[in-house]
């Protein structure tokens, strides 16, 4: 099962259970070596500059569209 797939299915649980798995998950990264903290936050920072919709547009645009959203 991919990431994407546990993400999508964990975002359908209850807001509880959600907080209940979000602690177990932090509690689990307490093992990690700090490099290993690190390296996932590394990771993470990778795949939400990804995600982002905006990076290929000038800066100029994308406060444009801020702004024509908030109009």
């Amino acid at each position: 099962m991919k990431t994407e797939d546990i993400e999508n299915e964990v975002l359908k649980l209850d807001p509880k259970a959600r907080a209940h798995l979000a602690r177990r998950l932090l509690a689990s990264l307490d093992d990690l070596s700090p490099a290993e903290v690190e390296d996932a936050w590394a990771e993470e920072a990778l795949h939400r500059d990804s995600d982002d919709e905006s990076a290929d547009q000038p800066a100029n645009q994308v406060i444009r569209d801020a702004r024509a959203r908030l109009a």
